[in-house]
Parts: C-alpha cells; structure tokens; sequence
C-alpha cells in the first residue's frame, strides 16, 4: 500500500455509482435466513477500494447510499465505521417527486417507503393505502398539480390527486375479477405502467383515463403465459382475440356502477 503519511485527503480516488442494497441471505433448511446483510455491486466495490485505503485514504472511496425510512439505524453505523467518502442520501424521494407529474407504484412499495404494512387479510388496507398517498401529495409531487395512481394487483388501482376543486380519489377495480382468467400475473404491474404512460400523453390531464388505460394494458399482458397473441381481421388488431376498444368500452361500462371500497 501507498505511503499516507504526508498525504492529504480532500479528494476522492475511487466512486462508484453501483448500487447499494440491505440483503437477506436464505440458506437451505434448517438454517434460519441472514437478514439486513449489506450487499449490492456498490457496496462490495466499495469494500475492495477500502480494503486498501486505511484512514486517511479511506476518505477517498466515494459510493452512494440510499436511506428510505425505514433505514436500519445500526447499517448507518456500521458504514459510518468504515469512515469513507460516502454519500449518504436522505428522503431524496420526497425530493424528486416535486419534479414528476405522476408517480405509480404498487402497494407493497407505498407501504415500504413509510415502514408501513398494506396488506390486510383478504384484500389491501384500502384506507392505510388513501393516507400515504396522501402524504406524498402533502410532500409537492409535481409540485402541488402531480397525482399518484397505487397499483394494487387483484384489488385495482387507486387514482388520486390534489387541485382540481376538491381532487381526485377513486380506486378502480382490476379488469379481471376472477381467478381463473388469469394465468399468470408475470408484468401485469409493468403493462400497466406502458399503457398508463401512453395514456397521459394521449389524453393529457386526465389521470383517471390513463389509469384505465392502465388496467386494460394489464388485462391482456396477465392472461397467458408469456405475451399475448397479436393478430389482424377486419375490424382491425386483436390481441388475445379481443379488440383493444372492445374492452376498454366494456370495462368503462363497469366503472359506471362501481362501488368504492
């Protein structure tokens, strides 16, 4: 290793951009599974850069970490022991969401952000879910005019956004409502997201459309294994043997007499 002692650590010999994440490491039975175990690319190409940097040097590796709220406090000890030049970043999604019109996750990612559980026993916390989608539009998403839309699998979505007279909250029903239409629900959360960005693009400033939009992309992209059939006739593209309009007509008509949860 180099000699430090007349060096001076105001900079930085090594960052990387690779990702930092809280594993759990399962093993076979009977061996109970390790959790809260520092891993990502990130972090152990920091650790091969820190294995050769003692203090002082160990200021010089750079790498990016990532604290949500529900952070365990003693990873923020355990890298604070390293004693490198990691930048630790705080509540960075608060931030951001200023600056995008409409975030869309699922539920078990609303929930994470809080440390908050949204599951219930049969179905979605339903009203756990309203609240914290209501928190980050408390916290500026797209600054006071964005909206959120909760995807929340077999349970549907819920739209919701601030301004507008009083705003918007309205959960949606997913397209299928039984079992036994789906096959297999790989895509079905990202088919969702295709058909909900084209949506607000299509028709601009109309959340709830694009949000159904959404379900029906989702609909088509969860009933097969794998991708659905796409196919030509008369009256123009099917996919699964189903015209786009059909459906979107159909699940419109539903909507009419939905009843909230």
């Amino acid at each position: 290793m180099a000699d430090t002692e007349n060096d001076h650590y105001g900079k930085i010999d090594f960052c990387t951009l690779g990702m930092f994440i809280i594993d759990e490491i399962e093993f076979p039975p009977p061996k109970p599974p390790v959790k809260d175990i520092v891993g990502g690319a990130g972090s152990y190409s920091a650790l091969g850069a820190r294995i050769f940097s003692p203090p002082p040097q160990s200021e010089s590796v750079g790498w990016i970490v990532d604290c949500g709220s529900d952070f365990p406090p003693e990873l923020r000890d355990f890298i604070a022991q390293w004693k490198t030049g990691a930048l630790i970043q705080y509540d960075n999604c608060l931030k951001a969401l200023k600056h995008v019109d409409i975030v869309s996750p699922n539920h078990g990612e609303l929930g994470g952000f809080f440390g908050k559980n949204t599951d219930g026993k049969d179905h979605v916390d339903f009203r756990t879910i309203e609240e914290l989608c209501g928190q980050w539009l408390d916290s500026g998403v797209g600054d006071d005019n964005g909206g959120v839309v909760v995807r929340c699998g077999k349970d549907g979505c819920l739209v919701m956004r601030k301004g507008l007279g009083k705003g918007l909250r309205k959960w949606m029903p997913a397209y299928h409502q039984s079992a036994e239409k789906v096959e297999d629900p790989t895509g079905g959360g990202n088919s969702f997201l295709g058909g909900l960005a084209v949506g607000l693009v299509r028709v601009p400033g109309y959340l709830e459309e694009a949000a159904i939009w959404g379900s029906i992309s989702a609909s088509f992209a969860i009933e097969q294994v794998g991708m659905p059939v796409l196919s030509q006739s008369a009256d123009g593209e099917t996919w699964n043997g189903v015209r786009v309009e059909d459906r979107l007509s159909d699940f419109k008509q539903r909507l009419a007499s939905y009843i909230q949860p």
